[in-house]
């Protein structure tokens, strides 16, 4: 399914994939306010599903610095969770799987 029309969730918990010096890093921190679903999100099992570029950049996320990160967002509207992984194909090269949201 194909999210037709932009609309905001609320969210409780962000969680946020990056990588480090050599290693992933993953960062989780409890949140207040609502998350924007895009238009052209697509829904897989339990979550809305989009991609970014000429995102906000996170400071810790040496592709964002280089201002060429693509990351994949997917929201989990029933457990009011976002997850952000930065360079999403990447970390699914280099581990053979795509991170999990716990």
């Amino acid at each position: 399914m194909i999210n037709q029309i932009e609309h905001s969730v609320p969210v409780v918990t962000f969680t946020s994939i990056r990588r480090g010096d050599g290693c992933w890093i993953k960062t989780e921190a409890d949140a207040e306010g609502t998350a924007t679903i895009r238009a052209g999100a697509v829904w897989n099992v339990n979550h809305w599903c989009f991609y970014e570029e000429n995102h906000d950049e996170n400071e810790e996320c040496k592709l964002c610095q280089s201002g060429n990160c693509v990351q994949e967002v997917c929201i989990f509207p029933e457990q009011g969770k976002v997850l952000v992984i930065h360079e999403p194909m990447l970390v699914k090269q280099e581990t053979d799987t795509m991170p999990q949201l716990s």
